[in-house]
């Protein structure tokens, strides 16, 4: 396990992998060690025995447990707003924004490389997800949000 997740066929028929924090990436190892007992030739990194056979967990079962886990965690929403599983989206990229306006790092640089994690095909698409509260942003500076930036690698990382 390398600390990837690549997800595949998801919006628009893409493949995405994704990088996991080094937290993160110890309890999915743990994780692994404890599943492969039950299923050593699965082939799905969480299996289901789902009624399609395939082993993959549907949206009909995801939403539902999403919902129980916010339940149990006494996460209730704002009035009649529910957090959504897309809703995580929305907060890594923001978070992700967050930190580099912290790092002090070059956020228009930046928003290139969130762009291309978040596997969209234009910059546009990124601004979407960031929700920008003024007062966890006062030093951010103006946004430049069309694709004709080129990136840089050592500036984000």
């Amino acid at each position: 396990f390398d600390g990837t997740v690549n997800i595949l066929e998801s919006k628009g028929h893409k493949d995405r992998i994704v990088v996991l924090s080094e937290d993160m990436l110890e309890l999915c190892r743990n994780y692994d060690l404890r599943v492969e007992t039950i299923y050593p030739d699965r082939k799905y990194f969480f299996p289901s025995p789902s009624v399609r056979g395939d082993g993959m967990y549907s949206m009909e079962w995801i939403i539902p447990t999403f919902r129980r886990f916010l339940q149990a965690a006494g996460i209730s929403g704002y009035g009649e707003i529910q957090p959504r599983l897309y809703d995580l989206r929305h907060t890594f990229a923001t978070h992700r924004l967050h930190q580099w306006v912290k790092e002090g790092k070059d956020v228009n640089a930046c928003l290139a490389y969130l762009s291309e994690y978040m596997g969209h095909s234009n910059l546009e698409s990124t601004a979407y997800y960031i929700h920008l509260l003024p007062t966890l942003y006062t030093d951010l500076p103006e946004l430049h949000l069309d694709s004709s930036f080129e990136m840089e690698a050592d500036l984000c990382d």
